[in-house]
């Protein structure tokens, strides 16, 4: 067998293991939600932001430097007029629709450059988590990154990434390595026929 061939049989081999990993990683960024979501700013209170005091879906409360408690309810929509000063933080969570509340991302957040402090909530509902994380930047500004992400399914999904991965980036290698060999079969009754005009 020629270097040529073993060279082939071995791309054949290595393809669906390349696959495969890059349908891992593609899929994960999918169900984190990185291509579906991506991080807003939202309107600044009227104070200097010194940390964040909590969260509850989309609703924030922040403290500023002196201490003060400031209260946005709908942080994701809000355009104008957002913030209000409240006296204390009310007793979280509040549950809604939600089978369970975490006080962490459900899922790595997309990248942001300058963060100083953060903070996130994950609720899990029957069909899905949703999760909201907040980032306060060295600029003073805010961020939220928002995301509806599968639940129990994404294990399956994961899976069917992998399998699928492995399966296109194989048929595509052997699609290339059944040209090749096409090429190689014309490349050498040509150069028979030559051979046979010749004598």
């Amino acid at each position: 067998m020629s270097n040529k061939n073993a060279s082939r049989i071995l791309a054949l081999f290595i393809a669906p293991v390349i696959g495969a990993i890059l349908g891992f990683f593609l899929t994960d960024i999918i169900l984190n939600g990185w291509l579906s979501s991506s991080w807003q700013t939202i309107p600044l209170p009227p104070v200097h932001v010194s940390s964040f005091a909590a969260v509850n879906g989309d609703s924030l409360w922040v403290r500023s430097d002196s201490g003060e408690i400031y209260y946005n309810e709908i942080s994701s929509i809000c355009a104008s007029d957002c913030w209000r000063k409240v006296d204390e933080i009310p007793v979280l969570p509040i549950l809604d629709h939600a089978l369970k509340v975490t006080n962490k991302s459900c899922a790595p957040v997309p990248p942001l450059w300058g963060v100083i402090a953060s903070i996130s909530e994950c609720r899990t509902t029957s069909w899905q988590d949703e999760n909201n994380t907040f980032a306060l930047l060295n600029d003073g500004t805010i961020y939220l990154w928002q995301a509806s992400l599968y639940g129990e399914g994404a294990f399956f999904l994961l899976w069917y990434g992998v399998i699928a991965g492995a399966v296109v980036l194989f048929v595509l290698t052997l699609i290339f390595v059944l040209f090749f060999l096409l090429i190689d079969w014309l490349s050498n009754a040509a150069r028979s026929k030559q051979a046979n005009n010749g004598t």
